[in-house]
């Protein structure tokens, strides 16, 4: 969500700018996802954990910066950010990484919704930056 953004195009449509080739070329969009979330830097992050879960998932899935060496945020699976992403990517399957990072864990959890502050539950991202003010998992 705008302002908290890469440069970069990383959706399947950059696919075409960034390799030469025409979007035709593209016969099937493979999402790649965690099977826990982790976010760089500053922006919303609803399943956020600020727990010795949240160091246990880092820790154990090492997620810190390859350059940097920065600590990755890290969180609950979000299945309405993923849904989102098969939306915008018009994804063909997807492949999920690092089940073995929950290993260990007593408890999983995913969240399918966001609690807004009136109390409401949504199924669907926020599209305004504001909006994402006091959402819960």
């Amino acid at each position: 969500t705008y302002p908290y953004v890469t440069s970069s195009n990383t959706t399947a449509g950059g696919v075409a700018t960034g390799s030469g080739l025409g979007p035709r070329y593209v016969g099937y969009v493979l999402g790649i996802i965690k099977a826990y979330s982790t976010r760089v830097g500053a922006g919303p992050f609803p399943t956020e954990l600020f727990d010795e879960t949240g160091d246990f998932l880092r820790e154990k899935g090492q997620e810190f910066g390859a350059t940097t060496g920065r600590s990755r945020r890290t969180g609950w699976l979000d299945i309405i950010a993923i849904r989102r992403a098969v939306q915008i990517n018009s994804l063909s399957g997807f492949c999920m990484t690092k089940l073995d990072v929950l290993d260990g864990l007593k408890e999983v959890k995913v969240c399918v919704g966001y609690r807004l502050p009136n109390g409401e539950v949504i199924e669907t991202t926020p599209l305004a930056a504001d909006d994402w003010e006091g959402i819960e998992p």
